[in-house]
């Protein structure tokens, strides 16, 4: 069996930018489309705007709220329940 390579290159920085700046409505034309389909036709551009206003201060919630009140425990439970709490 081999020793682990200590000196690893690879992070999850990219990843976490990523996640962090990803708008799960703007970002997701499937998203806006089963919005659009189900939506009356009068309101679709006023849900529209309103939904473009407000995706941006909810994607990942419960991640900046972990930050702000961090738990002893954060393992994927925890995580999981903070977001069925939040949510």
């Amino acid at each position: 069996m081999t020793l682990p390579v200590r000196k690893n290159a690879y992070s999850f920085d990219d990843f976490l930018k990523a996640r962090e700046d990803y708008d799960f409505y703007r970002d997701d034309p499937f998203i806006q489309g089963v919005v659009k389909n189900y939506a009356d036709e009068e309101e679709w551009d006023s849900l529209h705007e309103k939904l473009l206003k407000f995706s941006p201060k909810c994607p990942f919630a419960g991640a900046n709220l972990q930050k702000k009140f961090p738990i002893q425990k954060c393992g994927p439970i925890s995580n999981t329940m903070m977001l069925i709490i939040i949510g």
